[in-house]
């Protein structure tokens, strides 16, 4: 199998060499132009894996395809919305058709958003469907294992099923991730799990909560970075994706 990260296209060059630091070869999602612009480029609304399968938003086709040897390959699936302009956006909750996310046998999505071929193959699979109320589920969720289901978030709807399905849960009390023009971004957004490691997109030493997510990481050997000194901002969440 092989490993790609994928990252907003509009992430800091930092970011993005300090991943490939890390001995990762990195892929930068380009615009959508079916969403809103500040999320165009976020790689959890482009980009869904599901055991072997990846599904990647039809419009990042042309340029995922420059990749070597993704043409040949015959576990991606090209996902798109029928009669749908460029001109034409995506409102919520039909833009977040990729927004979820598998972890441990489990799929947690939105109930009638996502994208349903995908649905239907981890249905398939027997992955356990669980369903929350929040459309941008990956953004609201940050795994911090691949062995455990332990995960981070800001989003009490979200923590309060999870708990029910045995998940082990870091409730943040506080919003301090940056997405302009919006109030706030999620923390599942400015992270990702590449192995044992949970990278973010600027300084989390600087949250308020930063002692909790650390001790919390650490329970489940996970180590931390922090990938710039920047604050903290959702770039989409930074996607660890096996071809």
């Amino acid at each position: 199998m092989r490993d790609i990260i994928i990252v907003n296209c509009l992430a800091p060059d930092n970011v993005v060499r300090n991943i490939r630091k890390l001995g990762y070869e990195v892929f930068c999602c380009e615009r959508n132009m079916l969403f809103s612009e500040p999320v165009s480029a976020h790689p959890d609304m482009n980009f869904l894996q599901i055991r072997d399968r990846l599904y990647v938003a039809e419009e990042q086709k042309r340029k995922f395809e420059e990749l070597p040897n993704v043409k040949n390959l015959t576990n991606i699936f090209f996902a798109g919305k029928n009669n749908i302009s460029p001109r034409d956006k995506l409102l919520y909750p039909a833009d977040v058709f990729l927004n979820a996310v598998c972890i441990c046998g489990d799929l947690i999505c939105r109930v009638g958003s996502v994208y349903k071929p995908a649905l239907e193959y981890a249905k398939s699979l027997s992955v356990n469907i669980v369903y929350v109320n929040q459309g941008y589920t990956k953004c609201n969720i940050a795994p911090v294992s691949q062995q455990h289901k332990a995960v981070i978030t800001e989003d009490a709807g979200i923590a309060k099923i999870l708990y029910k399905c045995g998940y082990d849960v870091l409730l943040l009390q506080k919003h301090e991730v940056k997405l302009d023009p919006y109030d706030y971004g999620f923390i599942g957004g400015a992270c990702g799990l590449i192995e044992n490691k949970l990278v973010f997109t600027g300084k989390i030493e600087n949250h308020s909560e930063f002692k909790k997510i650390y001790y919390f990481c650490k329970k489940y050997n996970t180590e931390i970075i922090s990938l710039s000194n920047d604050p903290l901002y959702d770039f989409g969440s930074i996607l660890k994706v096996s071809l």
